[in-house]
């Protein structure tokens, strides 16, 4: 069964002319200062990641701000309320 898949896909490669795809080796140079570099899926993750937190945060600011201004509105009519009865 893998066989016959396997030779599907190289049909197609040879047809549309591509190369098979190797498994990328990761080479680790002793004494080397920079970490291995990141492959173009690792930074779209990274950023997708990212930007989510964005989105969260930007949720939470939201909400905070509009209780904030809640609270504030209530305290400044009971410092009302309270004004009046004293009169």
């Amino acid at each position: 069964m893998e066989a016959d898949r396997e030779r599907m896909r190289q049909q197609i490669r040879n047809k549309y002319n591509l190369k098979k795809k190797e498994e990328a080796r990761e080479q680790e140079i002793a004494g080397r200062i920079a970490g291995n570099r990141k492959t173009p899926e690792q930074v779209a993750l990274e950023t997708l990641n990212a930007e989510e937190d964005e989105g969260i945060m930007s949720a939470i600011n939201d909400t905070y701000e509009k209780a904030k201004s809640t609270v504030a509105s209530a305290c400044s009519t009971m410092k009302n309320v309270v004004s009046l009865w004293k009169t």
